[in-house]
């Protein structure tokens, strides 16, 4: 038996945008799909039940590498049991990571220090600009002043005079860009370093 990748799906998609397993168990030349794990499959009830429901109609198996069994066209009662038993509980551990995500994100958002591009708190992993540019204590107070002179005169000493001179203070490369001038100058401020 010769075998070919068709989808590589996390098992979170609805039903109408998993196009290629309705398309290889709609094909009718398909004996049997493998898939990785119940999870690969579906990471919610009502998904597998409709895939399941299409796959016999089709007379088609689905096999799990993990549950091999747990899809038969021919389940009994309590196969079909256990079937629905195991998918709620994927759906529950899908539901119980979302909501540990959204709540450490929520209580991130109450401590953050950090301010993403757009000046909202930061809760993600990623660095700031301050963080990537590691400046020196003498350093620091330059940027400062030279915020501190953007603020006070934003019509004389512009974004881009100020990402200009910012990027003498750290010995880049390169110029920053204006924007990524702006993004320090917020940190600085809310940094209050």
């Amino acid at each position: 038996m010769s075998g070919t990748v068709h989808e590589v799906i996390n098992g979170s998609l609805p039903t109408q945008r998993r196009q290629e397993l309705l398309k290889l168990i709609e094909a009718g030349d398909v004996k049997a799909a493998f898939i990785e794990s119940c999870r690969a499959l579906a990471r919610s009830v009502k998904v597998s039940e409709e895939l399941y429901e299409k796959a016999v109609q089709n007379q088609v198996s689905i096999i799990p590498a993990d549950l091999p069994d747990l899809l038969k066209p021919d389940a009994t009662p309590a196969e079909s049991f256990v079937r629905r038993i195991i998918f709620a509980s994927t759906e529950l551990e899908r539901d119980l990571v979302v909501s540990r995500l959204q709540d450490g994100i929520r209580r991130k958002l109450r401590v953050a220090t950090k301010v993403t591009q757009a000046g909202c708190p930061k809760v993600t992993g990623c660095h700031t600009t301050l963080d990537m540019a590691r400046p020196s204590a003498p350093q620091r107070r330059r940027l400062r002043a030279l915020a501190k002179k953007h603020r006070d005169h934003p019509q004389t000493y512009g974004l881009r005079s100020m990402a200009s001179d910012m990027s003498e203070v750290l010995k880049l490369d390169r110029k920053m860009g204006h924007e990524t001038a702006r993004r320090l100058c917020r940190e600085l401020q809310v940094k209050g370093v």
